[in-house]
């Protein structure tokens, strides 16, 4: 009975698996994700927006919002 339950775990998540699409990121995706970000859009709605992951998206937003401060404190 266990041996069963195990199985059928094992299956669902089988079925569950993602796979990982890689690619890279255009210019203009990057410009996007800069312009949303000034407009103070979260990661999951750029995520979204725009198709991406979104640790990809935090990561280019963590260096736009970097950016930003840099200049206000010039």
């Amino acid at each position: 009975m266990l041996m069963k339950a195990i199985t059928a775990q094992q299956r669902h998540q089988a079925a569950q698996a993602t796979t990982i699409q890689r690619k890279i990121v255009t210019d203009d995706e990057k410009e996007t994700i800069y312009a949303l970000t000034r407009q103070g859009l979260a990661v999951k709605a750029i995520a979204d927006k725009l198709g991406l992951g979104y640790s990809t998206v935090y990561n280019y937003r963590r260096h736009e919002v970097r950016r930003m401060k840099k200049q206000c404190q010039h």
